[in-house]
């Protein structure tokens, strides 16, 4: 079953307000992956979504999971210039 938002919603979390709020609140972290214009941009949206799902980790689902795959691999896209190494 598909949210309104698009993305896939598992059975017995439809009626589930706080699955409803995680999937809002993956949706607003993959809105901010639309318009980077350098990489400090990607960088703080990486860190948006990961704090998303850091705080919703008692999910198992990821909402709209083809839409965050491919905004995690838009950050390894190899046009990007060279990132800073973390160590």
């Amino acid at each position: 079953m598909a949210s309104a938002s698009g993305g896939d919603v598992p059975a017995g979390r439809e009626k589930d307000s706080k699955y409803r709020a995680f999937a809002k609140a993956v949706d607003q972290a993959l809105k901010t992956f639309e318009t980077p214009n350098e990489w400090a941009d990607l960088i703080s949206a990486l860190g948006k979504l990961a704090k998303v799902f850091q705080s919703n980790a008692k999910y198992c689902a990821i909402p709209n999971r083809v839409t965050v795959a491919k905004r995690l691999s838009q950050c390894l896209h190899p046009a990007l210039p060279m990132g800073k190494a973390f160590h």
